[in-house]
């Protein structure tokens, strides 16, 4: 079977179109495509929610959106965990990056805090055949920066 595949942006970058890409927020996106807003109450007659985002902008993180949005599987395309895509922890789990201050769940407790997607019940798997086709933003040669990575829900 071949899943239906959308394609959204909330235009903010104001890039230039080649292809059909509808203006929506990522929740928006979301709300439109899981079937959550269809009034599909059980889980096996909902569709399967799959986003692919490619270099999520620097310091930001929507994954945590995306988890709790409905998302059946987070692919993420671009500079993984010390990179320029994403917020270092919130997105990757980089602990250097972790912003201890003011956090209750950190006090006294260092070294046993989590990664927010494993807090939240999600496994990362890299997907290193993907991550060697992908190339450098010059497109001379392989990127050795750029990473696929997949986040799905643990199976209970």
């Amino acid at each position: 079977r071949i899943p239906d595949i959308f394609a959204t942006d909330d235009g903010s970058w104001s890039i230039v179109q080649r292809e059909v890409v509808e203006k929506l927020s990522l929740e928006e996106a979301m709300a439109k495509y899981s079937g959550a807003t269809s009034g599909i109450s059980d889980q096996s007659q909902r569709k399967q929610l799959i986003i692919i985002c490619s270099w999520m902008p620097m310091g930001e993180d929507w994954t945590a959106a995306m988890r709790s949005g409905g998302a059946d599987e987070i692919i993420l395309i671009g500079e993984a965990d010390n990179g320029n895509c994403g917020h270092n922890w919130k997105t990757w789990g980089n602990p250097k990056f972790r912003d201890d201050e003011g956090d209750p769940a950190c006090e006294g407790n260092q070294s046993s805090i989590e990664a927010p997607y494993v807090t939240d019940g999600w496994v990362r798997q890299d997907l290193d055949e993907l991550s060697m086709l992908q190339y450098s933003r010059f497109d001379s040669k392989r990127s050795r920066n750029s990473m696929t990575v997949s986040f799905r829900r643990k199976k209970p």
